[in-house]
């Protein structure tokens, strides 16, 4: 077998990864592990090439790390491919990055004084053990005390989930796909190939446990059982950092069975906070900002000295007491409110009208999902128009009123919503399924005349 440092990391070893991502890379790599070069080649797209506010790149030059700044004092941190310990690398049917690299780019973002929220941007699968619990238990502190939100666009299983779990919100894209919390392992034998081939192998070792799970002979039951035990631990290990992350419960995260969830389900599930597009969010962030200063350390940077208080003066000179002054009655009273009080209770007012309209938000866009594809199905329209709405943040009514106004599909057969009932974590990719890139072209030009003439 070649390239044996790379089939160690995928087989024998607990992975926190979705079993079809699994077989993807295995099919993806087992000719190279068995000596034949692949003669089919995919290209990795970047998913922020679906954004229309891509942000501009920073470079940390501390550690050469990189994120992206967006409006409204967010960074952004992709998480794409596959998650490995340590490890950056660019193959032929996927992207490997790091888990010391992520934290890297988080720990640059955490830095930049402009920036006042960091989206992880997950689009992956999952990957190796190592490193990513060490990962998941860290983010917070890496992000220094700034809103950490998971923007999954579109996948986020396994350890994807397991990072996106601690962030202090989960929001993914109609499309997007959450869960898949478990942990699995493949063994291979090839001791039948061998023998065909007439080739024996002959293992010389000490210690009766050195070649536990070699691919050259069945896997033994007692071998086996400890692997389970491991898996068994690991998955224990995954749910309790759940249970701390979302505030769920043990049996409930069980309950589960790893299973994946899309948009809506996984709001239901609880294993994430709202639907909504990485467009959307970053128009959220922008419209608050303009409104209002942030709580806490950021709103204070940004007060001018001229703006400071008799009390914040005060405060600054060493005196935590403002001055006596009269009351109604002529009387004279100690202030009991300083400037930490102000703080506080701005902070804590900021946090309460910030909870009742995420809890809103969701409700609605949850209605507005809903009614654009219900609308869709019943009355066969165009499923690339219906997708195209969504994503623009039409309002139901005029969603509806563009695709009415839209061209009938030449077929049901291929509009209709399967097309958005990818499961198992695949890739939706270029929607072969509802036609192609020009008929989703065609569509989003469609509801830009729209809007043109709606002003």
């Amino acid at each position: 077998m070649k390239y044996p440092h790379l089939a160690s990391r995928i087989f024998n070893t607990p992975l926190l990864m979705h079993p079809d991502k699994l077989d993807a890379i295995i099919a993806g790599l087992g000719g190279r592990l068995l000596g034949v070069e692949p003669t089919l080649h995919d290209h990795v797209r970047d998913a922020s090439l679906f954004a229309t506010q891509p942000g501009a790149r920073r470079d940390d030059e501390r550690n050469g790390q990189t994120y992206y700044a967006h409006g409204g004092g967010l960074a952004r941190v992709d998480v794409f491919g596959g998650l490995a310990h340590r490890t950056r690398m660019t193959a032929d049917s996927m992207v490997i990055r790091g888990y010391q690299e992520v934290a890297r780019a988080i720990e640059a973002a955490a830095a930049d004084p402009h920036v006042e929220t960091i989206a992880l941007n997950l689009d992956t699968p999952g990957g190796e053990v190592s490193g990513a619990f060490e990962l998941a238990a860290s983010l917070r502190d890496l992000a220094a005390g700034k809103r950490l939100i998971a923007m999954v666009d579109a996948h986020a299983l396994s350890a994807g989930y397991l990072i996106a779990s601690q962030a202090d919100e989960i929001v993914v894209t109609p499309t997007g796909l959450v869960g898949s919390i478990g942990v699995v392992m493949r063994h291979v034998d090839f001791s039948r190939a061998l023998d065909s081939d007439g080739i024996e192998v002959t293992q010389i070792f000490a210690g009766d446990h050195k070649v536990d799970g070699n691919p050259y002979e069945p896997l033994p039951a007692a071998v086996r059982a400890d692997f389970q035990a491991e898996i068994d631990s690991l998955y224990g290990d995954f749910v309790e950092a759940v249970v701390r992350g979302r505030g769920l419960t043990a049996e409930h995260v069980r309950g589960t069975q790893a299973r994946t969830y899309r948009a809506a389900d996984a709001v239901e599930a609880g294993l994430a906070d709202r639907v909504a597009t990485f467009d959307q969010l970053l128009s959220e962030l922008q419209t608050s900002r303009s409104v209002a200063l942030p709580a806490g350390q950021a709103a204070r940077a940004n007060v001018s000295a001229e703006d400071m208080t008799m009390t914040d003066k005060t405060k600054a000179a060493g005196d935590t007491q403002q001055p006596a002054r009269p009351n109604n009655d002529g009387a004279t009273s100690a202030a009991t409110h300083t400037a930490q009080d102000l703080e506080q209770a701005r902070t804590e007012a900021h946090a309460e009208g910030l909870a009742a309209g995420l809890e809103q938000g969701r409700e609605e866009e949850k209605a507005r999902v809903a009614g654009i594809l219900a609308h869709a199905q019943d009355e066969g329209r165009d499923i690339g128009m219906a997708k195209t709405c969504i994503e623009q943040g039409l309002a139901l009514d005029v969603a509806k009123t563009v695709m009415d106004a839209a061209p009938a599909p030449a077929t049901l057969e291929t509009s209709r919503l399967p097309s958005l009932a990818h499961t198992n974590g695949h890739d939706i990719g270029a929607d072969n399924e509802s036609g192609d890139w020009d008929e989703r072209a065609a569509a989003k030009a469609a509801v830009a005349r729209f809007q043109g003439t709606a002003h």
